[in-house]
């Protein structure tokens, strides 16, 4: 894997943060990869519907 180097920073309500940090540890990543698998996903649905809708 290539080193990650880019920085992505989000201002959150508490409880929000603290909802991600409990589906991260349930799901045994650190939050920077729960977060970057969540987004990511949601980055390519999000263009293949761009995709297939044209």
């Amino acid at each position: 894997m290539a080193n990650r180097t880019a920085r992505l920073e989000a201002r959150l309500r508490p409880e929000d943060k603290q909802l991600i940090e409990t589906a991260a540890a349930m799901e045994g990543l650190s939050l920077s990869d729960f977060v970057l698998v969540a987004v990511k996903h949601h980055a390519k649905t999000s263009w293949r519907g761009i995709i297939t809708s044209n």
